[in-house]
């Protein structure tokens, strides 16, 4: 997934690098982008790419609810239409906060 997503980079821009903002409730972050500004107009603007890590609250129940809600939308994506590209999709949930 990495090289996957290092390639989607690359066609977008030649030159990236880590940064730290500056935050006033989080504090400082590191954050990815080009010579433009975030990696976020790539994966969180108008192109059919994403790229996100979080960390989510659930309960037991919510957790499962949220495992079923995305192996069923997997399951309605499965059939490409005519003439559509190969995506590839990773999702992992695991209980822990990213560091």
């Amino acid at each position: 997934m990495m090289t996957l997503t290092a390639r989607q980079m690359q066609e977008h821009a030649d030159i990236w690098g880590y940064g730290l903002e500056q935050h006033d409730v989080t504090g400082s972050n590191l954050r990815l982008g080009d010579g433009d500004g975030r990696v976020s107009t790539l994966f969180a603007g108008v192109a059919p790419l994403m790229a996100n890590v979080a960390t989510l609250t659930l309960t037991a129940r919510q957790a499962r609810e949220l495992k079923a809600r995305l192996i069923a939308l997997f399951g309605e994506y499965q059939a490409p239409e005519t003439g559509g590209e190969s995506y590839s999709v990773a999702v992992l949930l695991v209980t822990g906060d990213v560091a």
